[in-house]
């Protein structure tokens, strides 16, 4: 019989074996497991073989997918910091029906399209952000079942999500780094501050003295 000792609070005071099972519940060092208990939530029990490649094959969809809400809401700050000058070159649901020169046109109006604009990226990053952290805690409670086999599946996850997105985050990088600079180019152009394109010795002609 377990007897169960209280502070002048009422507070639990625990014992020994208390202790114990709190920390065998916990673990204290990852082990290769042939069954996987309480995944995530209590009593979500996955036995055998197949409940194992399960349990590892939801850790790695789900460390891509944490992969992947991260590219896009580095996507959403690139969208949110764009020049609006440039929005005709990536908005395409406006110039589906236009000619490639006039979509460069594509221009807004008014601040407020402008605010508009934002505010929808804005609000769409709010809810990547939450989708995010809540991946990540889930991964994070797999993680500290202490299953070898979950954590190894988590890294090989995120290492293949980086990847992959990795590559898409280097291509919009560049994407809108290109944009930018070519708005300044035209506006450098147009100031008769620099001419765009290299001039070679051999297209300068100089005027023969008489």
């Amino acid at each position: 019989m377990d007897f169960v000792l209280y502070d002048k609070n009422g507070v639990v005071i625990p014992t020994l074996a208390m202790m114990k099972n709190m920390s065998m519940h916990m673990g204290e060092y990852f082990f290769f497991s042939k069954d996987v208990k309480n995944f995530i939530f209590e009593d979500l029990n996955l036995k055998g073989t197949g409940g194992v490649i399960g349990a590892c094959l939801i850790c790695f969809a789900f460390t891509l997918l944490l992969e992947a809400t991260k590219s896009l809401l580095y996507y959403l700050s690139l969208r949110i910091n764009q020049n609006p000058l440039t929005y005709g070159r990536t908005d395409t649901s406006i110039n589906h029906d236009r000619s490639t020169l006039f979509s460069a046109l594509m221009i807004p109006t008014s601040m407020s399209q402008i605010r508009r604009q934002r505010l929808k990226f804005h609000i769409s990053g709010y809810f990547l952000h939450t989708v995010d952290v809540i991946i990540g805690y889930l991964l994070m409670l797999s993680v500290m079942s202490y299953d070898a086999y979950i954590f190894i599946s988590v890294i090989i996850g995120s290492g293949v999500g980086y990847f992959i997105f990795g590559a898409v985050n280097t291509r919009n990088r560049a994407k809108f780094l290109a944009l930018k600079l070519h708005v300044y180019d035209r506006y450098d152009s147009q100031a008769g501050l620099t001419v765009s394109g290299s001039i070679s010795n051999s297209e300068i002609t100089v005027p023969s003295s008489r």
